[in-house]
């Protein structure tokens, strides 16, 4: 008998590069509509989408779905991931059958039907670490874009705040305060041995744009969740390696320019921030407290909330608490509540383990906890899609992401086993 011999295929250069090549394009076709589906609504007008020749939504999600459907495979092996979403859209359920059935209702049920095919895209890509740079960097195109036009275009309108194109303030303030987290998070991020002089110049002249368009808005919102989700990236830098002292005269340096040019150029908004005035959100919550304590477990139905709330009101009938959490416990009920905490709190976890490995993750945990932050004390379930894509990317975060990535393109099985438990 001749004996046979098993035979190793080792990947060659070529095979890697295609498959390189496929692992990028796949990232960035998921980008780009996940991007859409998460700002959209901060930076289009309606009269912009108005005019497009398509609806960018539409657009968006049969994108996402097209990939989710050809990688069908991949989206089955990170379901299991996805469990506290499932949770979480389970206990939605009460909150449907009460509900009166408004076009505001039927938002949030598609709100929820977006988070789905969104967590689906995001299930086909391999990568972590690219998905999470291509996320990073797509958002900060944003940022600098808003902040731009914003600081050159803008226009001021009766209460002395800034604005683009009849865009809302606080929702325009949301977009440009994504620069600075992203800007600062990568000087905050970086190795002074591998800075380079210029780009770490761009990013805090960024930074800087940034901050004076997310002030001149007069929207606190975003500039505490601005600051909230920097304390958090310099929080898991330092339990990975110290600043240096580069870093530190770095972030000096920003924070003296940005307040003597905020100082400068804050204008009304500046004088808003410091007026204290809170827009009748303390009254809003109180009377939204109110209505939670008539109903704590089953909720009064989605997009019920402006039946019960007179003495403030709306041209589309959008009321809402300006807080998510008030927001899923006074429609939806004590279960999604509930749900809604635990999808949370993994998510973070899933964040913050990841971030201990990657820079790139690092950047995406601070976009967390600034989308969450803003979710805290303004808009509602369907206006903060933002919050919704980067909750299910966090999900999908692998805590050995890099490790493991770096592994699957080693051919010895052996040399695996030394990355992959």
């Amino acid at each position: 008998m001749r004996a046979t011999t098993d035979v190793k295929t080792v990947p060659t250069v070529q095979s890697r590069r295609r498959s390189d090549s496929g692992t990028v394009t796949t990232t960035w076709l998921v980008t780009v509509p996940v991007v859409l589906i998460g700002v959209g609504n901060l930076v289009l007008t309606e009269n912009a989408q108005a005019r497009l020749p398509i609806d960018y939504l539409l657009l968006s999600l049969a994108l996402c779905a097209l990939i989710a459907l050809y990688r069908l495979r991949a989206v089955g092996r990170r379901a299991a991931a996805l469990a506290p979403l499932a949770l979480f859209l389970g206990g939605c359920v009460v909150g449907y059958v009460t509900s009166a059935g408004s076009s505001y209702a039927q938002n949030k049920y598609l709100t929820f039907a977006i988070v789905c095919i969104v967590a689906a895209a995001l299930s086909t890509v391999r990568v972590q670490e690219r998905l999470h740079r291509s996320l990073a960097l797509s958002l900060a195109v944003v940022g600098s874009v808003s902040s731009v036009l914003l600081l050159t275009l803008g226009a001021v309108t009766a209460t002395g705040r800034f604005t683009l194109f009849d865009l809302n303030p606080i929702s325009l303030a949301r977009a440009t305060g994504l620069i600075v987290v992203v800007a600062l998070a990568l000087v905050i991020t970086s190795k002074p041995s591998r800075r380079r002089p210029v780009v770490t110049a761009a990013l805090l002249i960024l930074a800087i744009l940034g901050a004076v368009a997310t002030v001149v808005t007069g929207s606190r919102g975003p500039l505490l969740s601005v600051s909230l989700a920097l304390v958090c990236v310099l929080a898991v830098t330092l339990r990975t390696r110290k600043l240096g002292a580069a870093t530190v005269v770095l972030l000096f340096v920003f924070s003296g320019i940005a307040y003597s040019a905020v100082t400068v150029f804050g204008g009304a908004g500046l004088d808003r921030l410091e007026s204290g005035i809170d827009s009748g959100r303390n009254t809003l919550y109180a009377q939204t407290w109110e209505v939670i304590k008539d109903q704590p477990i089953v909720g009064i139905g989605w997009g019920n909330f402006p039946l019960y709330i007179f003495d403030f009101a709306s041209d589309d009938g959008t009321l809402y608490p300006h807080n998510i959490l008030l927001e899923i416990w006074v429609e939806g009920g004590l279960l999604p509540l509930v749900g809604f905490v635990v999808l949370t709190m993994v998510a973070v976890r899933r964040a913050y383990q990841a971030a201990v490995t990657s820079r790139w993750s690092i950047i995406i945990f601070g976009l967390l906890i600034y989308a969450l932050a803003n979710a805290l004390v303004s808009s509602d379930v369907v206006g903060n899609r933002l919050m919704w894509v980067l909750l299910t990317l966090a999900l999908l975060a692998r805590p050995d992401g890099p490790a493991r990535e770096h592994a699957s393109m080693l051919p010895d099985p052996e040399r695996k086993a030394r990355f992959i438990r």
